[in-house]
């Protein structure tokens, strides 16, 4: 069972609110297919991929491009595997996924907080299309 395995996903609201939400969604999936294909080996990626129905994801918000550096050298610093991705038409860094992990490192991300519903931001490009 993989009920102690997560993966963290983090975005930046600023390319979100940019941007939007398709774009951010699709750079989420990108960096998570590029981060399970990268350590696709790992016993503990292996664990997480063999009971899908209980996968568990947590999607966390940064404010901006300084943060989101600043977190992958702090991971990075703690030797902990990510990837990071950065866009590259518009050669920004968007978000990063790190490797899937037994829940131990929440500390280093508590500062962090948890992605908004999508919903929200689903009503929000509804009413301002309705606008337009």
């Amino acid at each position: 069972m993989s009920e102690n395995l997560v993966q963290y996903i983090i975005v930046r609201k600023d390319v979100l609110k940019d941007q939007g939400l398709y774009f951010i969604m699709s750079e989420a999936c990108l960096v998570c297919s590029s981060v399970h294909f990268t350590f696709h080996e790992d016993p503990v990626t292996q664990k997480y991929f063999s009971d899908i129905d209980n996968m568990h994801k947590v999607v966390l918000g940064v404010d901006n491009e300084a943060q989101l550096l600043k977190l992958a050298n702090d991971l990075k610093e703690k030797d902990f595997s990510f990837e990071l991705r950065t866009n590259p038409e518009k050669n920004i860094p968007t978000c990063l996924a790190i490797k899937v992990y037994e829940k131990k490192f929440d500390l280093l991300l508590q500062s962090f907080v948890l992605f908004p519903q999508p919903c929200i931001f689903f009503d929000e490009i509804l009413n301002s299309q309705s606008n337009n």
